[in-house]
């Protein structure tokens, strides 16, 4: 049997795209199609940030932080060769510091491309490489996924990090606030410190903390209020707010910036409400009612579980640190250490929880609530009632509806993990926070060197800081009973194996959750009040726990804190790792938003454009977005409960 003739496919014309441009042998959807596509990728070409991906970039390093310390001991490390203090060998073709310029040169860092040298990545010696069957040696994770490509969204090694903090005129250089020379690295690390020290009180006592944690809560206080503004909250329309603007207080400790962070419970009420079936599999939750599915919403709504285990940390002796480093793991989870699962009411709760998820997992999550009890949907969509246009006879699905909620939470998701990538090994290659506290541990007992380069706010003889480092050497003492082994101030950790095997800005969970999040307050209606899922059957009333008016907004906002959040508390993330992680996933969606809006067909109800999503950033600011501008609109007031009139809320 022969196979038929290939034939070769038609080429567009340069003209093709243009108006009135001749479509040969294209039918008209197959023009829109392609033009779409083009017209996409010429919107997403961005001019390439002075330092993201450096032009020229010496073979030994050029952030401030591999300049800087000796024996690159403030950068990313991990399973490369380290001494009996922590620290890169320096001897040999094996040595640690010889390994780190291997991945340098394998990242070709000095060539802003998709290119990689692979010898050279293959070339970098990491330890402990023969373990018996079925274990399988630690690896760098996916490097080369830090030059992926992105045909929906930005390009990932475009992302200028300081603009999107700062607003378009930042022309300083992020790396030297990020360096861990630097106060704010000085009071984040005391901030991760205290949040070592403070995992087992549960969330809502907080403010009434009780005598076991009460001493160490005002402590942490104190110590983050003493480092003022060295310790920043977040960006609030561009502009960095500290705690000498916002003082901490038992209210606000461990929150993030935006106004949902500040307001109500710790915890976003989409990891506290119950996931509601989505009767019929969500793309027409009406007809629920009509079949009558209403009574059985409640049997059938899961709380969220989480695992459930001992009040057991990891890595706080010196050589135990190491061994981690060398990529070894010196204490496995010990038996039983896991008992169930159970409700998450504390930071090592919400640790375990972000070391099983699958980071987008939660948003998932939240859509499936906001979806269950028909939350609005974005104003815009000509779906639902208000003017014109105003489909009367149809209803969302795939596209404006549930469906599309959940498809933009799962497509943004890979995007913004490869752009957190592209940050972690392109631009920062910073040192874990368990890396952070082993040099103030080696300052602190004669390194000097260390000690010159590291803040002297970490240092001072007196004072809240000293007391909290203090509090922490003594709390890793006691955990043993008196071994002088563990009379460190080093970070515990609650993971076996401590921090992954990738650089630590941004944090990944952080970006994937900026992203999620922010796809989730375009497609509902990010000003409407949070409904009371406990109101009577057509009778829904504002949810207000402790007095607090919370929106979809809001809490979607507190709710990508909250994963970062967890990551800190497990101690493998600082808190700028959350927080600049979440403003990069936000920028990451907002791109992607403009290339998901050119797909639909439909016409919108128009803020700023004939497609268009409106939603408010987590620095507070209004955006219109379509797909070829963001516009900065004004931000309504939140608007009253109003939901469908249904018998399975």
């Amino acid at each position: 049997m022969t196979e038929p003739a290939k034939t070769q496919p038609a080429q567009p014309s340069a003209d093709f795209c243009k108006d009135g441009g001749d479509a040969g042998p294209f039918t008209p959807r197959q023009k829109l199609s392609y033009c779409t596509r083009v017209e996409a990728a010429r919107t997403q070409i961005l001019d390439p940030p002075p330092y993201d991906v450096p032009d020229s970039c010496p073979p030994n390093g050029c952030t401030p932080d591999e300049t800087k310390f000796p024996l690159y001991a403030a950068s990313f490390h991990k399973l490369m060769e380290h001494d009996a203090q922590g620290l890169l060998t320096n001897s040999g073709p094996s040595s640690g510091t010889a390994s780190y310029r291997l991945l340098l040169k394998g990242l070709k860092i000095d060539a802003p491309s998709s290119d990689f040298d692979h010898a050279a990545l293959n070339g970098i010696t990491l330890l402990n490489r023969i373990l018996p069957d079925p274990f399988r040696p630690r690896v760098l994770i996916n490097p080369q996924s830090s030059k992926a490509l992105s045909i929906k969204g930005p390009d990932i090694v475009s992302l200028d990090a300081g603009k999107i903090l700062y607003g378009p005129d930042y022309a300083g250089n992020l790396l030297k606030e990020i360096s861990l020379s630097s106060d704010y690295s000085a009071a984040e690390t005391v901030e991760v410190y205290a949040m070592a020290l403070l995992r087992g009180l549960t969330f809502h006592h907080y403010q009434h903390p009780g005598l076991a944690f009460a001493a160490d809560v005002d402590l942490a206080i104190e110590a983050l209020n003493e480092l003022g503004a060295a310790f920043v909250w977040g960006y609030p329309h561009y502009q960095k707010r500290t705690a000498a603007d916002l003082p901490i207080t038992r209210h606000n400790l461990f929150r993030g910036p935006t106004d949902g962070d500040q307001a109500g419970p710790y915890l976003s009420v989409f990891l506290t409400f119950d996931d509601p079936p989505l009767f019929p599999s969500g793309c027409a939750p009406h007809v629920a009612d009509l079949i009558g599915a209403g009574q059985f919403a409640h049997i059938l709504s899961q709380p969220l579980r989480v695992p459930q285990g001992k009040d057991k940390d990891f890595g706080i002796t010196l050589g135990d640190y190491v061994q981690i480093q060398n990529s070894d793991i010196p204490e496995r989870y010990p038996h039983h250490h896991f008992y169930g699962l159970g409700p998450l009411h504390t930071g090592r709760n919400l640790g375990e929880l972000v070391h099983v998820d699958n980071a987008y997992d939660h948003f998932i999550r939240a859509a499936n609530i906001l979806t269950g009890h028909e939350y609005p949907l974005t104003p815009l969509s000509p779906y639902g009632d208000g003017p014109e246009p105003h489909y009367k006879n149809e209803s969302d699905g795939p596209t404006l509806g549930p469906g599309d909620a959940f498809a933009l939470v799962g497509g943004v998701r890979g995007v913004a993990e490869r752009a957190a990538w592209g940050q972690k090994y392109l631009v920062a290659r910073k040192a874990r926070p368990e890396v952070m506290a082993a040099l103030i541990h080696l300052a602190k007992n004669g390194h000097a060197e260390l000690r010159s380069h590291l803040s002297p706010r970490l240092f001072a003889e007196h004072g809240a800081v000293h007391r909290l480092l203090e509090r922490v050497r003594k709390a890793n003492y006691h955990r043993s009973h008196g071994n002088p082994s563990h009379d460190t101030y080093l970070l515990s950790q609650m993971f076996p194996e401590a921090s992954p095997a990738h650089p630590s800005w941004p944090s990944g969970h952080a970006t994937i959750a900026g992203a999620c999040a922010t796809v989730l307050k375009a497609i509902f209606d990010d000003c409407q009040k949070i409904i009371d899922p406990d109101s009577p059957p057509g009778e829904p009333r504002n949810y207000t726990p402790e007095g607090a008016t919370l929106t979809v907004g809001g809490e979607i906002d507190k709710l990508a804190s909250n994963i970062a959040f967890g990551r800190n508390f497990a101690g493998v993330h600082y808190r700028s790792d959350g927080e600049h992680g979440i403003l990069i996933g936000e920028e990451v969606a907002i791109h992607y938003l403009q290339d998901h809006l050119r797909e639909y067909r439909e016409e919108f109800r128009q803020t700023c454009g004939p497609r268009n999503f409106v939603l408010t950033k987590r620095n507070g600011v209004r955006i219109c977005i379509t797909p070829n501008s963001v516009q900065e609109i004004a931000k309504p007031a939140p608007k009253e409960a109003r939901i469908h009139s249904k018998s399975r809320l």
